[in-house]
């Protein structure tokens, strides 16, 4: 008795919430068996059955419900192009900060290294003493970074684009034994870089997912895990049809939308209406250069050629996925420019040459002077994957010593046995290194520096084409692995085809500056560099550099 009472004033309470609260959950109350085979009314779902609200008298008055404020589309557009932008203004003046200071302390090494490196310790410091204003810092970066990697390709593509004005005259002969050489040692390279990460990878630390963080259980845990087990049970014909009765109808909630591409087709449409305009622009304002002058025409031409690269970047990643897979995004942008350059020259009466030259001086810089922030930026993505590259510092310090020195006394040996000539060989060393910090090889090395762009662009495409299969013929799976061993071998190139592995991803961009800075120090002790120049060129050449 005292139980059904107990029933019956759940019941009214029930009813109760339900009459007066009409827009909570709508509950319903379902007759359910017990175990003892006595039906009762017992509150045990949640149904999706309405509730009807009860009617309102005609002089009740029903409040006003003032809608929530909305910003305006044009309110919204303005915070997200502030939230991208003011991160990205950031990173320059912190990168032209670096730059001033280095110079004047009379340092030569790379300012956005010393970016990147200071940058990640500087936030794990701030995170020993406050953890939120750390996680505050990268937030605020995210967006800038996020813009940065989209387009990395772009920053890399105007030395690319303009190799045929910028290397010097080369024999046929010896420009193909030189690139040769590059892809010998692409394939050498990744195979000496796997194995080395898969042998320090025995020496692994455990933090954050390395050896030793997950230890094996001691024989009381086991036996306290065998004491969790539950032991099975008969179920009852009551048993069974109690618990189909009070069975939960959950919905599965839908699959989140895919996120957005960040190559609409309105991007395209804008920037192709840009280029458009402004490539007509400079056309009418060359034709009546007697009258404004040659100043308004190369202002407009720069603009066009700006425009130009980004729309044929932004259009070449909207191709299908078979193509873009077959050839990366980034050689079809550097394709369309070409043919851009030799067609607003024709229509000018200039050469195609000479429109690439002018691409080079300005357009051109103007896009490749993002590479430091960029570098700079990549301190992000570091800090976020913190632990896992701790657990890794054996093999990523290891690699990038021993893979640098083995890839540039390869590459020396190599050069002497095909006798190339000096320039040819000393812009061999450091083929594995990336384009940002290219100049500064080339004048520890005395060697012209586009035949050294040439050897990092050469080995950067084939890790755009091969260095996947590369690696899954090297059976090389592991996430880490991956990124580190191809991206000591083949620097940007590994960055941009291990974009799509989030896993990889952080390990392939710290190779890309660890890398290069392991070479660059390398060749900076003179005694290091003294016996690999010898190795390449022989005693006499050497010592006359």
């Amino acid at each position: 008795m005292f139980y059904l009472r107990q029933v019956l004033a759940l019941q009214l309470a029930l009813h109760a919430v339900a009459y007066k609260a009409p827009r909570l959950l709508p509950v319903s109350l379902h007759p359910v068996s017990s175990a003892s085979g006595v039906r009762s009314h017992v509150f045990l779902t949640a149904s999706v059955q309405p509730l009807v609200a009860p009617e309102k008298s005609s002089d009740e008055v029903e409040p006003a419900v003032l809608p929530a404020p909305h910003p305006k589309p044009w309110h919204a557009a303005a915070a997200s192009a502030v939230t991208v932008t003011a991160p990205v203004l950031a990173l320059l003046g912190i990168e032209r900060v670096l730059r001033a200071g280095l110079r004047a302390c009379g340092i030569s090494f790379p300012h956005s290294i010393v970016g990147m490196l200071g940058g990640f310790g500087a936030l794990l410091a701030l995170r020993s003493r406050r953890p939120r204003a750390a996680d505050e810092v990268a937030a605020f970066f995210a967006p800038g970074c996020q813009l940065l990697s989209v387009w990395l390709a772009v920053i890399f593509a105007p030395a690319f684009i303009t190799l045929p004005v910028t290397m010097p005259p080369t024999p046929p002969r010896v420009l193909l034994s030189f690139i040769g050489l590059v892809i010998g040692g692409f394939f050498m390279n990744t195979a000496i870089n796997s194995a080395l990460v898969s042998t320090l990878g025995r020496f692994r630390w455990g933090i954050g997912g390395g050896a030793g963080a997950n230890c094996g259980s001691t024989n009381g845990d086991a036996k306290a895990a065998a004491g969790s087990v539950a032991t099975p049970t008969t179920d009852t014909r009551k048993d069974k049809l109690a618990n189909s009765e009070t069975q939960i109808m959950t919905v599965p909630p839908p699959p989140p939308p895919p996120p957005p591409s960040p190559f609409p087709p309105s991007q395209q449409k804008a920037l192709g209406a840009a280029t458009a305009v402004s490539t007509l622009g400079s056309i009418a304002l060359y034709a009546s250069r007697g009258s404004v002058g040659l100043a308004p025409y190369v202002l407009v031409r720069d603009v066009s050629q700006l425009c130009a690269t980004l729309f044929a970047f932004s259009a070449a990643n909207r191709l299908p996925r078979a193509f873009n897979k077959a050839v990366h995004p980034f050689v079809t942008c550097a394709v369309l420019m070409q043919l851009f350059c030799a067609a607003t020259a024709a229509a000018v009466g200039g050469t195609w040459k000479g429109a690439l030259v002018a691409y080079h001086a300005r357009a051109g810089t103007l896009i490749s002077s993002l590479m430091a922030p960029t570098v700079v930026s990549f301190a992000f993505s570091l800090y976020r994957f913190r632990s896992q590259l701790a657990a890794r510092a054996p093999q990523i310090i290891g690699v990038a010593l021993c893979g640098s020195l083995s890839s540039m006394i390869a590459s020396a040996i190599a050069a002497r046995l095909l006798t190339l000539p000096p320039a040819l060989a000393l812009n061999l060393l450091p083929r594995s290194t990336t384009t940002a910090i290219g100049t500064e090889l080339a004048r520890i090395t005395n060697a012209p520096p586009a035949l050294g762009l040439l050897a990092a662009f050469v080995t950067g495409l084939l890790s755009i084409n091969l260095g996947k299969p590369v690696l899954r013929a090297l059976r090389v799976s592991d996430p880490a692995q991956r990124g580190i061993a191809l991206s000591a071998a083949s620097h940007g190139g590994a960055v941009l085809v291990l974009a799509d592995e989030p896993q990889a991803f952080p390990f392939a961009v710290l190779m890309l500056s660890l890398s290069a800075a392991a070479t660059l120090s390398l060749l900076s002790l003179t005694p290091v560099r003294n016996a690999i120049l010898t190795l390449a060129l022989g005693a006499k050449t050497a010592a006359a550099l």
